[in-house]
């Protein structure tokens, strides 16, 4: 074989080449549905498509892998079935669809689409696709720990008017103190911390809130929760735990007013009672009315 035909047929092996190609020899990709919504023949986009084909023809290549899977053009197949077409011009890749892995697939298809207008979970969906999740990992472990580091956290005095004495944490409340001291320090990358976060991690190996009492077994109720952010407070306030460490995040609440018949918020903004209508001799009155 002479250099100028090996050349020509490396060539042919890494460039596209544009074909006619039986409607009946290609397969829609399993992938697609994966990314974009399924296509229907009866969707009216189709079917004005489909008659603009019968009229004008594929004006747009599909492009296929070397063993006939759709990569993009998966309404123009449908659309030209419709029409009656059997061959359909095609872009074909030098690829196989049976040699590449899903994840493979799935970067082609969404490079051979960014030009159709796509939904809002289509495009969710692309940007899942494109993450590799070890990177995505690492990103968000750096931004914790970025979001945690308070070293050049400058933060204002606080100026105290009044001032009221409170006891120490007791020697009978130590256990429970460090036990919570420890699961603030080992999760330090994580700061900060929510009194929730250390509520739940409390109850993998829960202390005794109190050590002289064997029934003061830390729990998953109120009374426990309540304990612990008095208790994280206290040592907040004593120093014994950095401000910084744990959120003070503030939860919003709505509160949505029920009535247990419909009448009432009628009659709530006007204060009155509606009139009865009179009801004639014969007559049965209606029910849940005033």
């Amino acid at each position: 074989m002479t250099k100028v035909a090996k050349n020509s047929r490396k060539k042919s092996q890494t460039a596209s080449s544009e074909v006619m190609v039986r409607l009946a020899d290609l397969s829609p990709c399993p992938e697609n549905e994966l990314l974009y919504r399924p296509v229907v023949a009866d969707d009216p986009d189709t079917r004005a498509l489909a008659k603009s084909i019968r009229e004008n023809g594929v004006r747009e290549p599909l492009v296929v892998t070397r063993d006939h899977y759709i990569l993009s053009g998966h309404r123009r197949w449908t659309a030209a079935r419709l029409a009656g077409l059997v061959k359909v011009p095609c872009r074909v890749e030098p690829i196989y669809w049976e040699d590449c892995d899903s994840d493979e697939v799935l970067r082609l298809l969404r490079e051979h689409n960014r030009q159709r207008v796509k939904s809002l979970d289509e495009m969710l969906r692309e940007g899942v696709a494109s993450v590799d999740p070890d990177e995505a990992h690492a990103l968000l472990l750096a931004h914790r720990r970025k979001k945690s580091d308070m070293s050049d956290c400058r933060l204002a005095p606080i100026e105290l008017t009044a001032r009221r004495a409170r006891k120490r944490i007791g020697p009978l409340k130590q256990a429970m103190l460090g036990a919570a001291i420890k699961v603030i320090e080992d999760r330090r990358e994580f700061w900060p911390l929510s009194v929730r976060q250390i509520h739940y991690t409390l109850l993998n190996d829960p202390p005794l809130r109190n050590s002289a009492k064997s029934d003061s077994r830390y729990a998953n109720d109120r009374t426990s929760y309540a304990y612990l952010c008095d208790l994280l407070t206290r040592a907040r306030v004593a120093g014994l735990i950095r401000w910084q460490a744990i959120a003070d995040e503030t939860r919003p609440v709505t509160l949505w007013r029920s009535y247990a018949k419909r009448c009432r918020p009628i009659r709530r903004p006007t204060g009155r009672r509606f009139p009865r209508r009179p009801v004639s001799s014969g007559e049965r009155p209606s029910r849940g009315r005033n």
